[in-house]
């Protein structure tokens, strides 16, 4: 590198101003130099080129994009620093901490892999006893609002609380309007009372008699209650099961596997919901490090990380 030597100067001529103060101007052929913030980054998994994920920097959440010819898990790259908080004073030196790697280009288990921690795993058991909790614990973590769509802050922050909501008046509510509650507040309950005013209304010959007894009109009236009332939440929980799945699989690239068709989501939503929402569960968290919580708004302790 050369030295500018003080002849390539060029001295401009003498300001002086009413005071009698002079200055002296100096203009150089030396270009400034501007300089670019740059980070290293870790990358968190075999990434293709133009993907892009969050990653942390101290106490700052930066957006880094995947170089050209895309990089290997665990290979160092260097990006311009992208911050997405207004205080853009990271320390340059400091090397990108990505958040829990998410596998891209594929499911990280299969779909019916629901006892891969245990038969006592709180997945396992919001998924089988509580569907709608763990779907709510995942929209949280896909930040996503109750319609399973990419929200502002605010309304992220109320998903999880909104759909317990949902929830705990379909549980109050169904035990008094079902015919056969055969647990009360769940799925089960619902696709079996449907059944039941099928049987009762289309089916049966003598409206008046179930299963070999009589059935009094308001029984009737109360199939035909639960009947809507059990197909709207029975809807809800297919719609917003089917929006997430379908987020997750177009954020993190993932091809449809079990039914190639454009309806998987659909399909795994309708035909077994419980073992769904724990696929998901699973593929959105990192339960062979951190422990998993069956009453957070993430399913996930508050001490651990966001996903990428």
């Amino acid at each position: 590198m050369s030295v500018p030597r003080t002849s390539d100067y060029q001295y401009g001529e003498i300001a002086t101003d009413d005071t009698g103060t002079s200055e002296s101007l100096i203009e150089s052929d030396v270009p400034a130099t501007t300089g670019v913030p740059m980070i290293e980054v870790v990358a968190p998994g075999t990434l293709p080129e133009g993907y892009t994920f969050d990653a942390e920097v101290g106490s700052q959440t930066v957006t880094v994009t995947v170089p050209q010819g895309g990089v290997e898990e665990g290979q160092k790259f260097t990006v311009p620093l992208q911050s997405k908080s207004e205080n853009n004073s990271v320390d340059m030196h400091a090397i990108a901490t990505p958040r829990i790697s998410v596998p891209v280009g594929g499911w990280k288990d299969h779909w019916c892999n629901f006892c891969a921690f245990g038969c006592c795993h709180s997945v396992l058991c919001n998924a089988y006893w509580c569907t709608p909790v763990i779907i709510a614990q995942v929209m949280s973590r896909m930040k996503l609002d109750w319609l399973a769509r990419e929200g502002n802050p605010s309304g992220v922050v109320m998903t999880f609380k909104i759909v317990l909501a949902i929830l705990v008046v379909y549980i109050i509510l169904d035990p008094f309007l079902a015919i056969n509650t055969v647990i009360p507040g769940t799925t089960l309950t619902t696709m079996r009372n449907l059944c039941d005013y099928a049987y009762i209304m289309i089916i049966s010959d003598d409206p008046e008699t179930y299963s070999g007894r009589a059935v009094a009109p308001w029984v009737t009236s109360m199939s035909v209650v639960n009947f809507v009332y059990g197909s709207l939440f029975l809807g809800y929980i297919v719609y917003i099961l089917t929006k997430t799945r379908q987020y997750i699989r177009k954020k993190y690239a993932i091809p449809e596997v079990y039914c190639k068709s454009g309806y998987e989501d659909f399909c795994c939503a309708l035909w077994c919901p419980c073992c769904t929402a724990a696929h998901m569960a699973r593929h959105t968290a990192d339960y062979d490090t951190y422990a998993s919580s069956c009453c957070t708004d993430t399913g996930l302790p508050g001490n651990v990380p966001s996903i990428v």
